[in-house]
Formats: C-alpha cells, sequence, structure tokens
C-alpha cells in the first residue's frame, strides 16, 4: 500500500503510526538528503551517456546508480511528502549530480549552481509552507570538496540568498560568515547546522591547516552552553558523518573535527535529542560513547534520495544500486525525545513500468528492529546484534540499500559495517574488527 497521488489516504496511515506513542504528545519532522539532482538526465535513452554504471534503457523516474532525474522523481516524493502531518523538514545537503562520474566529463560551475538552484525552487514550491532547515554537501561547491575558510563571500553569499527566505537573520549572518547556524525550531528545541566541509579529509583548503574554520566548534560549544542554560534540546544536523566508513575502512572526519566533536558531544550528551548525516547514500548509524564506552548518543546516517547507491570508491563498482528514499521521525513534543522512525521509499522498477510511483513505509524502526525504544542504549544493543545475531544481520541488509540487495558483502563486509555503526574512533573500530589482535 502506498501514495499514487493527490488523495488523504496517505494522512490517515501517518495518523494510525502515531497511536503507538499514546501516551505522548507527538510530531513528526522529515530528513531527506543527497538528493542530486541530474538535469541530463534523458529517460528512454541509454544512461551510459550520462552515468557511467548506468545500462538498459533509463526509467521515467530514473535509473539505478544513476542520480535524480530533473522533472519527476523529486516532484513525485515532495507531493506526497506534503500529505503527511509533519513540523519542518532537515535538508542534509548534496543537491548537484555528480558530474565527475559522467563519461563526458561534463561538470562545470554553472551546472553545479544550476542544480542547487533547482533543488532549492522544487522544495519552495513543492512545500510551501514547510519550514526547511538546510545544510552544505560535499557536493555543493565546485569543485567538489574544495571551500576556502572564510573569508569566502563569493561562496557563502550563495547560500545567503538561496537559505534566507527559510532562516531566520541571525542564522542568515552566520551562514553568510562560514556556512553554519542555529535556529529555534519551537520554544525549547533547536537545530545546530554544522559545516561538515571544514573536516572534509578531501577539502585540501581544510585539511593543510587543521584548525578550527570559521570558528566552528567554540561557536558549536558556545550555543549548546546557551541551550542548556534555557532548558533546550538539540538536533545536530550536517552533511559528512563522523566515524568510519566501514568498507574501505578510513575516518569521514579530519582528527581536529572529530576531537572537538567528542568534547562537545560528551559534554552536552543530556541536551542533544539527535543527530543526522547523510553522504554515504545507505541506512546506518554511529554510536556516540563517552570515555568509559558508555553510549550516549547516536547519529542516524540517513539513506539518500538518490538511486546511486554509494560514494565509497569501493562500493560503486559492486552495488545493484538503492531505491530512492526518505524519512520521517517522530518525536514527544514535550521532551523532545525521538520516539520511533519510518523509513518510506519507492520501488524504482515498480514505478518506471507502471508509469507512476508509490510511496510507502519500508520499515518502522521500534518495530521492525524488535527496539525497546530509540535510546542510546537500544540502539548500542542493536549494534552488537548485528554481529552476534544472523536473522539481525539479514533485517539490516534487507534494508541497507533501501530494498536492493547488495551481494558483494562477505563476512568480512558485515564485521566492518556493524563495528563501524558501534564505534566512531578508528582504534576501537579496528579493535572491534580484530584488525589490532
Amino acid at each position: 500500500m502506498g501514495f499514487r497521488g493527490g488523495f488523504s489516504r496517505c494522512t490517515v496511515v501517518a495518523l494510525v503510526s502515531l497511536l503507538a506513542y499514546a501516551n505522548a504528545l507527538v510530531g513528526s519532522f522529515w530528513v531527506i538528503t543527497d538528493i542530486h539532482l541530474a538535469d541530463d538526465y534523458v529517460s528512454g535513452t541509454d544512461p551510459t551517456s550520462f552515468c557511467t554504471n548506468g545500462t538498459g534503457a533509463a526509467g521515467k523516474y530514473g535509473y539505478f546508480n544513476c542520480d535524480s532525474p530533473e522533472y519527476t522523481l523529486l516532484p513525485s516524493a515532495l507531493s506526497f511528502m506534503k500529505q503527511v502531518p509533519s513540523d519542518f523538514l532537515l535538508w542534509l545537503g548534496d543537491s548537484p549530480t555528480t558530474y565527475h562520474e559522467h563519461p563526458a566529463g561534463v561538470e562545470n560551475s554553472d551546472m553545479i549552481w544550476n542544480n542547487i538552484r533547482e533543488v532549492v525552487s522544487d522544495l519552495s514550491t513543492g512545500l510551501p509552507d514547510m519550514d526547511v532547515y538546510p545544510t552544505l554537501g560535499n557536493h555543493d561547491a565546485y569543485p567538489k570538496d574544495r571551500v576556502k575558510p572564510p573569508p569566502n563571500d563569493e561562496y557563502y553569499s550563495q547560500f545567503v540568498s538561496l537559505w534566507k527566505h527559510w532562516l531566520p537573520a541571525a542564522a542568515i549572518d552566520t551562514v553568510g560568515y562560514s556556512g553554519y547556524y542555529t535556529a529555534v525550531l519551537t520554544p525549547g528545541f533547536r537545530v545546530i547546522s554544522l559545516n561538515t566541509l571544514y573536516c572534509d579529509p578531501a577539502n585540501v583548503y581544510a585539511m593543510l591547516n587543521q584548525s578550527d574554520h570559521g570558528g566552528q566548534w567554540q561557536w558549536v560549544g558556545d550555543t549548546l552552553k546557551s541551550a542548556r542554560a534555557n532548558n533546550e534540546k538539540v538536533l545536530l544536523i550536517g552533511h559528512i558523518p563522523l566515524g568510519i566508513l566501514d568498507i574501505e575502512p578510513v575516518p569521514m572526519w579530519a582528527d581536529v573535527c572529530m576531537e572537538h566533536y567528542n568534547n562537545l558531544t560528551q559534554e552536552y550528551h543530556d541536551i542533544i535529542a539527535g543527530q543526522f548525516f547523510g553522504h554515504l547514500h545507505y541506512d546506518t548509524w554511529r554510536i556516540i560513547r563517552e570515555e568509559s564506552g558508555k553510549p550516549i548518543n547516536t547519529a542516524y546516517l540517513v539513506p539518500g534520495f538518490t538511486p546511486r547507491a554509494a560514494s565509497s570508491s569501493v562500493l560503486a563498482p559492486n552495488t545493484p544500486g538503492k531505491n530512492p528514499a526518505i524519512r520521517l521521525y517522530h518525536y514527544d513534543t514535550t521532551t523532545f525525545e525521538l520516539l520511533d522512525y519510518d523509513q518510506y521509499y519507492t520501488d524504482l522498477l515498480a514505478g518506471n513500468a507502471a508509469g507512476e510511483l508509490t510511496w510507502e513505509i519500508e520499515y518502522s524502526a521500534v518495530k521492525y528492529y524488535g527496539l525497546r525504544d530509540l535510546s542510546p542504549a537500544s540502539m548500542d544493543e542493536l549494534s552488537a546484534r548485528l554481529l552476534t545475531e544472523d536473522a539481525t544481520w539479514e533485517q539490516f541488509f534487507n534494508v541497507w540499500f533501501v530494498g536492493r540487495i547488495f551481494e558483494g558483502c562477505n563476512t568480512n563486509c558485515r564485521l566492518r559495517e556493524a563495528c563501524a555503526t558501534a564505534h566512531v574512533e578508528l582504534r576501537q573500530f579496528l579493535d572491534c574488527t580484530g584488525a589490532l589482535s
């Protein structure tokens, strides 16, 4: 069962799903990431003309391991999302297609910025009454992964112009300086948007001089301190996640960022209600721990919207692509505790065959994984079960690439992925995998 057009059945489905939280006043919010709009996608043609991993004929709504068609896939998702009761949208970055993967090598600055403007326009017109909170992705620049520390008015002024209708003036001021910001979602509830481009190991400008670029971490610390003083809970959002890129395996953040982030999340874990990142395109998470090893927070790595499966150079040639994905979180509007999430997707093969897309729930986390709740302790137990319980691994494996099966994942692959969910520090990850023994 799913959504096929402009009717209200999906609203009823969403409301029914909230009855599980009868003792709480429940709110919901959407998360979307890695849209990767491909404005040169041509339905019915050989996809190898615009996508190195494509074969066969490009479908109306997309093709596995190619990026999102410009005029069909995203409008369908936004039409569905508009029907579901929700309070706001977290948009985790990466609007442009990955032109460096195209056979012709056609990337240029105009293409990148046109893609970014088109996605902003689509979100604004498709969800006109939605509060949208964006963050910068590593592809939201030309060349990708190349953003200079401030002053960098030429770059950040573009996002001031693009985001100013969504964000308050104080947030736009810090966006204009260095790409990060904070905003109040509702009284007592705040979002902090990180600029993870200064943590990106591929950003030569950041890596040549590893420091607190733009004063971001000082600002995050001050913002968290103020939030605690004002009895606020906080959502942290960014594009590139912390932790280990499981398959390769390498750290995804520069050391200086990990040090600052670990210190801040340990000090303020009691007011951090959730952490959300994109970038990897597949469905996973990372457990944040205090020095004793106790789990204190969960970073959710939300699967990408694009049908292209993975940013990893190791994974990309071996994956079957993935179905487009969007996620709806449910939270307690009094305590701001995360209660559950519904992972939505559309079956791309079926939609292309039928000529229309159906958006439906792939799984709801608490029920699907048999969790007590979404607490860090419960998610940490789930990470442990990935290693010890074949049935739990099979559940994870079936949704890892959003309804597509990654046949190339062997026992070593399972070990690395499970350990990556449980440990964001390289040494602990290597110890978990046995690489240090």
